[in-house]
């Protein structure tokens, strides 16, 4: 009984880091002169939640890795 309880918090909390997903606005202003800077993979989902700034402005500044425990995009865009 001990186990199996442990069991399921463990696997709780395992779904909640997946569904942990956090977006973080990039450096710049989105602008010509001043880009957004794109530099980890927390910068592109905040880029996925926020369909109205995809007019704007962007550079990758670095090569981007995502987690092995991310198995999911929680996008909430409308296309």
């Amino acid at each position: 009984m001990k186990q199996n309880l442990i069991f399921i918090i463990c696997a709780w909390l395992l779904g909640l880091s997946l569904m942990a997903q956090t977006a973080t606005k990039p450096q710049g202003e989105g602008n010509e002169s001043n880009p957004y800077q794109i530099a980890n993979w927390q910068n592109l989902y905040w880029m996925s939640q926020n369909t109205d700034m995809w007019d704007k402005h962007y550079s990758q500044t670095a090569n981007i890795e995502f987690p092995a425990d991310i198995t999911e995009w929680n996008y909430s865009g409308g296309c």
